[in-house]
């Protein structure tokens, strides 16, 4: 403990020394005026307490100096003679006061209140001080998280396929993210001469996490795509690799399809994904063959299912967030529209303008719509 002491009477000094002994470890640094022991506690970084004569602190206030005591939060403990004098170590702010003559006990006790007092003043400064490091601490990793996560976001939706429009086919994708990144995906490529295979998935959840999983299944698709074509080795490919890579603690549903516009043919496998809808005509199938999602268990036996069209067709699949934004109508809303729309543009601009109207689902959300002539 490092205490102050302000005092001119030297006799008095002498004797406080030798009460304050009696105080284990203590220090005792004596001034005969304020202005030296204000130097002293300018450069002193560890004072915990000052003694000082009330003539001392009348002297500092009525010169307006300004108060190193409070600046360092050091705790004043006055020596007063008598009554009158009370109001005035009040005025100067003092932590408490002693009337002299005192004895060792009362002394003691008023120095060790105030070491208490600065004890519990500095450590509520150094929490202080603590959460206001930790709060910017934080409020960095946050700024550096919504920088990646803006990055990330920017390398996912680089990653998403351009829109096909050409006198065989039209196909269009959007998706709305519940937050930064998505878990939706989509992607498809034209494999060969008339023919196109598509995707949509939907990985567990959303976010961080959800959007790895699908990044690594994006990785795949190219080449899977290109190679294997089929419907049903495809989605057996996607199964293997998901259980192999997140062993059962990720899974998705998918909705994979061919379209071949020579022939007229439509092969897809609904691997627990919503329904996609077809409309040929003034009639909307619901395409729903297939199985469970994809990486639950390693053998399950798929089914595809081959549609055969005449005529121009439109194809919407979506992801269950457009379902649970809409509160179970989207479908319903999807089967009201499409047969009314004069032209795939205007398709388009309906449910965009109904995704965008529910953005704030829970979900990620997300649409590929696709006319085929």
């Amino acid at each position: 403990m490092n205490i102050v002491v302000i005092e001119e009477n030297q006799a008095a000094v002498m004797k406080m020394k030798e009460m304050l002994k009696k105080i284990k470890g203590i220090s005792i640094q004596v001034f005969d005026q304020m202005d030296k022991a204000h130097a002293y506690m300018l450069q002193e970084k560890q004072v915990d307490a000052v003694l000082a004569n009330v003539q001392a602190l009348l002297a500092a206030q009525t010169e307006r100096k300004p108060s190193i005591f409070f600046q360092k939060d050091i705790l004043v403990v006055a020596m007063i003679e008598c009554d009158d004098e009370i109001e005035y170590v009040l005025e100067a702010e003092a932590f408490d006061y002693i009337r002299k003559p005192f004895t060792t006990t009362e002394l003691i006790s008023r120095i060790r209140l105030a070491y208490r007092q600065k004890q519990r003043t500095d450590e509520s400064k150094r929490m202080r001080i603590v959460h206001i490091e930790k709060d910017r601490q934080l409020l960095e990793l946050k700024r550096k998280m919504e920088k990646d996560l803006q990055l990330a976001r920017c390398i996912q939706e680089g990653m998403l396929p351009s829109s096909i429009y050409n006198e065989e086919i039209c196909v269009y994708g959007k998706y709305i993210p519940s937050s930064q990144l998505s878990g939706d995906l989509y992607y498809w490529n034209q494999v060969s001469p008339h023919k196109y295979a598509f995707i949509v998935i939907d990985v567990m959840g959303h976010g961080v996490a959800a959007a790895l999983v699908a990044m690594s299944i994006r990785s795949l698709l190219p080449g899977l795509m290109m190679r294997v074509t089929d419907p049903l080795r495809v989605v057996y490919e996607l199964n293997r690799h998901t259980l192999r890579l997140f062993e059962n603690r990720s899974y998705l549903t998918a909705f994979y399809g061919v379209v071949n516009t020579k022939r007229k043919t439509l092969e897809y496998v609904n691997a627990g994904h919503p329904p996609a809808l077809l409309l040929e005509g003034r009639e909307m199938k619901r395409l729903k063959e297939g199985g469970i999602p994809i990486g639950i268990v390693p053998q399950f036996s798929y089914k595809k299912e081959k549609l055969q069209f005449s005529g121009p067709v439109y194809l919407a699949i979506y992801t269950d967030g457009m379902i649970e934004a809409t509160g179970g109508e989207w479908e319903s809303y999807v089967e009201r529209i499409l047969p009314n729309c004069r032209s795939f543009q205007e398709f388009v601009q309906q449910l965009e303008g109904k995704m965008n109207h529910q953005r704030f689902g829970d979900d990620d959300m997300t649409f590929v719509g696709m006319h085929i002539f």
